[in-house]
């Protein structure tokens, strides 16, 4: 589960993104805030964490976090970029990435 914000929305309508998350059913967990630009994921090109990610966010500082991750975009920065923000994983005992690029 995340929710997904689009750069221009959170430019123009902060207040907006804040309400839907708070209203969510993970509002009260640490919460990670990430990138997810176009630059990041190109073909030929992995350039998988070229900008900010922001662990362990507290809903009282989920603003700040998420300024922080656009200003990593730079001038990458475009009104069709966003970034997601989810629950923060604990206790995790194992993680992966698959690249299907295999088709597998």
């Amino acid at each position: 589960m995340l929710s997904q914000i689009y750069l221009l929305e959170w430019v123009s309508h902060p207040e907006k993104a804040l309400l839907d998350i708070q209203n969510g059913p993970w509002s009260t967990q640490l919460l990670i805030v990430r990138s997810s630009a176009e630059a990041e994921d190109q073909d030929g090109a992995s350039n998988a964490g070229l900008f900010e990610s922001v662990l362990n966010v507290s809903f009282e500082n989920l603003s700040q976090a998420i300024d922080s991750v656009i200003s990593s975009y730079g001038s990458a920065f475009s009104s069709e970029e966003h970034i997601f923000v989810q629950p923060m994983l604990q206790d995790s005992h194992m993680s992966s990435v698959r690249d299907n690029i295999w088709g597998f």
